[in-house]
């Protein structure tokens, strides 16, 4: 079987290659610095999206996260949170951030069908009061987990889930499987593997 390698597609997002690249070398790090046990993209969205953030810091841009900001609801108008606002190369984004976590084991019918309803989030139907200049992005951390008698068939479960993420439409589309924690189980709580993570920017 083919291996299973870190993947970067940028399409209309050509500008945030480097972004993307440094995502993935900061999950590589925390992955090798914090053990076996543990990893980043198994917490909450804020915690991915912090690695996000700090990635824009490193690469040279500015960021500031979870803050006030005035959202439109039916023309009405009221003060609600952003998750993210950076700049990077001029250029400025807010992102509009969730996270889901599909069961993606071998046994498991309508694979398509889930991770399409996990990244059709309604929190993406509401809209932010922004300037014109200003790029809006639609983030969703896709974290496939596996039951644990999968075990002996992660590879073919990841591919399985890549398969999917690399047909749907996106702006641009990051993963990485590290190695190390290609079998990493969450073994005081549901017991599933958790092999990595998906970043797809709609």
């Amino acid at each position: 079987m083919k291996r299973i390698e870190d993947k970067i597609y940028c399409g209309q997002l050509q500008m945030l290659r480097p972004v993307l690249k440094e995502w993935i070398a900061l999950i590589r790090k925390s992955s090798k610095e914090w053990g076996r046990n543990d990893c980043s993209w198994w917490y909450s969205e804020r915690v991915n999206l912090g690695v996000f953030a700090g990635a824009i810091w490193r690469k040279g841009g500015t960021c500031f996260e979870e803050y006030i900001d005035e959202n439109i609801k039916n023309k009405d108008r009221y003060r609600g949170r952003c998750d993210l606002y950076f700049k990077y190369n001029n250029m400025e984004f807010i992102v509009e951030a969730k996270q889901c976590w599909p069961n993606a084991g071998s046994k498991t019918e309508k694979l398509e069908e889930i991770i399409n309803k996990a990244i059709e989030l309604d929190s993406f139907k509401k809209e932010h009061a922004i300037p014109e200049n200003v790029m809006k992005l639609e983030m969703v951390y896709v974290i496939p987990r596996m039951p644990k008698y999968d075990l002996n068939k992660i590879d073919l479960c990841i591919r399985n889930v890549i398969d999917i993420i690399n047909d749907l439409p996106a702006k641009a589309i990051a993963y990485t499987f590290p190695a190390e924690k290609r079998k990493l189980r969450d073994e005081y709580g549901d017991g599933y593997i958790y092999p990595g993570v998906i970043l797809l920017i709609k």
